[in-house]
This record gives structure tokens, sequence and C-alpha cells, in this order.
């Protein structure tokens, strides 16, 4: 620790020697920092970030699959899943829809959507903000007259009434009465701003038209392995009561963070996280360089940045010895053996390799530095 104050302490004098190359350092590396920071953000809420819901792990997509390819659900293979797996504790899906509000003078269109029983608790595992969610008996037709706000839309159009559960609000031309308000959060994220109950007509039941997308939440204890070997097991027995629809389909399951983010969008955020983190990494570099050059008192100009290259920085003026140009750019080692054998010292080498770098030689054989800057100084 003593070390570590002792090293501020000293470059702290550095920088106030010289506060206009101070605040520029500072400047470009904190706009360093800043641009890492921004796209770290980014990745970090796209890829890396929990979802927002209880023990989000268990979250999954279950696709339908034929020769090797995903694809979404029939309503018939959807509602096979929901009676025959043992390892979901829900499954639920969904469709879009858009509903003319009338709460005033003029009805409104919004956008929203239609749920299956138990997709926002048992699936999502979200609680109620207000009243409830849908019970199995309201994905009936004739019973589905009932809806459900999220909380925006609660507060935007019904000032946020707390007596909203039991009131009728119309729907396209009919009735509908609201039984449930959602959380803040992750409800208000979406476009959608009410949800209705999905009711399957008799004609959609089938196993032909692949429509559907679904979710599921696994029991506890349970793993992917686990899941999909019973899905396996149960789109086998589907393909066996239905061969002429289902053979050849089959199912797997996938957790639900980033399946619907595409592999080259993952590829990009990872991609452009690394470059913005190398740019500063050159900041940092460069900055280095030009404390260097300062402490021997060259005058040189700002650092020039090359895409995909790196950066330079050019010298305003020639070095005025010798000794300065050795530690601003790399000599071959010949010259400085023949120059130490004529002053009578032993031949020597510095790093195997027969080049010598920036003062190196006067760290690695510091019985040689006088000898060395009195020839260099003679060249």
């Amino acid at each position: 620790m003593t070390n570590l104050l002792r090293d501020a302490g000293f470059g702290f004098r550095l920088l106030r020697k010289n506060l206009g190359f101070a605040a520029v350092a500072i400047l470009a590396i904190a706009l360093g920092i800043g641009a890492n920071t921004a796209i770290f953000s980014v990745v970090y809420a796209t890829l890396l970030a929990p979802l927002p819901f209880p023990h989000p792990n268990q979250l999954v997509v279950v696709w339908s699959k034929v020769k090797g390819h995903r694809n979404g659900s029939s309503t018939g293979t959807y509602l096979d899943w929901q009676r025959e797996n043992s390892v979901f504790q829900g499954l639920g899906t969904y469709g879009g829809a858009d509903f003319n509000l009338s709460t005033g003078e003029r009805p409104e269109q919004i956008s929203g959507s239609l749920l299956t029983v138990g997709l926002l608790d048992k699936v999502y595992g979200e609680t109620p903000f207000l009243g409830r969610y849908f019970l199995p008996d309201e994905a009936v037709a004739g019973k589905d007259h009932v809806v459900i706000l999220t909380n925006r839309l609660w507060r935007d159009h019904f000032g946020s009434d707390p007596h909203i559960i039991g009131r009728e609000i119309h729907l396209n031309g009919e009735a509908y009465t609201v039984i449930g308000v959602r959380p803040p959060g992750m409800g208000d994220r979406t476009t959608d701003r009410l949800h209705a109950p999905l009711v399957f007509k008799p004609e959609q039941i089938n196993h032909d038209f692949h429509w559907l997308i679904v979710l599921a939440r696994m029991k506890p204890g349970v793993t992917l392995s686990q899941a999909n070997a019973n899905m396996d097991a149960v789109s086998s027995h589907i393909a066996d009561v239905y061969p002429k629809s289902n053979k050849g389909w089959s199912a797997t399951v996938e957790p639900l963070k980033n399946d619907f983010l595409d592999r080259d969008v993952r590829v990009a955020l990872w991609l452009l996280l690394g470059a913005v983190g190398f740019v500063l990494l050159i900041f940092v570099h460069e900055c280095g360089h030009l404390i260097a050059a300062k402490r021997i008192g060259l005058k040189v100009g700002a650092p020039v940045f090359i895409p995909f290259m790196g950066a330079i920085i050019a010298l305003k003026e020639a070095p005025r010895n010798a000794w300065i140009e050795a530690q601003a750019k790399p000599w071959d080692l010949a010259p400085l053996k023949i120059i130490a054998e004529e002053a009578g010292c032993v031949a020597f080498d510095f790093d195997g390799n027969d080049t010598i770098y920036g003062g190196n030689y006067a760290i690695c054989v510091p019985a040689l530095a006088d000898e060395i800057k009195r020839f260099l100084g003679r060249r």
C-alpha cells in the first residue's frame, strides 16, 4: 500500500507539471471508458442480464422440430403437450390482437394480446398488482369477456383507479369486465396494453397448422436434458396417434433467455464490445508514449489513430542528440557491441535477438550505461 501511494503521488506531481497534457490525457481515457461503459451496458442488458421473472433459469421455449429445423406448434400438439408432459409447472402460448377501447367520446385503437390460462402466473411466475388472472373456465367461448390491464394502461387511461376491478369497459363494441392489473415492469415494456383470454375455435384444433410459440416453466429440479427426454417421449406418442400429421415431428426444449435473438446479432455485439475495449487499450498505450516522450524532452504531436491498425505519434522536431534518438526508436545492437569493445568492455547481448528498444540497456546492464551514453553522444 505504501508503494502504491508513493507511485500515485509521483504520477500526480508529473501531471501537475503539464496541466494541458494532463487534461487531454484524462479526457481521452475518459472517452474510452465512457464508450466501453455504454457498449457494455447494451451487451449486459441484451445478453447477460437475467430475465426479470422469478427463477428465470426455469423458463424455456418448446419448439416443434422437423428435419432438424425448429417450427411453431399446432394447436392440437400444444394441447397434447399440456396433457402428457411431466416436467413443466405450466405451459402457455399467446397471440396478437388489436382492440378498439371506448373510454370517452371516441374509441382508441390499442395493441393487446390473447393469452392462454396460466401464462402470466404459472409460466411467468407473476403476481397480479390488483385482482387476479384468468381462470380455466374463462377460456371458453361465451365466458371469455374478461380482460387484464397492463399497469401503464391502468395509470394512463383509468387514472390509477383503485376500484377498477369489476368495472366494465367496451372493447370492439362489446362489454368486458376488468379482472386484474399487472404489476409495473415487464408488462409495460412491450406494445401490448391489455390481455384477453385465448380461446381456440373448433376449426383451429388440429395437428396440421403450426402457428403457436409455446413457453413453459420447468418444475424445480428438472434439468434441460430431462425436459428434452420427456418431450421426445411425448412427441413419439403423439406421432403414433396421429401418424399422418405428426410422423417425423419431435420437440426441443431451449432456454428462453436469448432464444429469440439472432446468432449474428449476438456475435456482432460481442465483437463491438471487443473493438471498443481495444480502442481503450490503444488510448492508454499512446498516453504512455506521450508521457515517456515528455520525460526525455521530446516534442511530439497528439496520437493519430489509424482504423484497424493502431496509432502513431509523430515527432515535431528531430532529437537533439543520439542518446535521445536511441530511446525514441529501435537500434541495432551490432554498432553498440563495437563501441563497447573499443572502450575495453566485454561484448554483450541484451535480449538475445540483437535488438534494443528505448532505454532498456540502462536497466539491463547498468555497469555499461555510462560508457554507452558517452560513445552514443560521440556518434
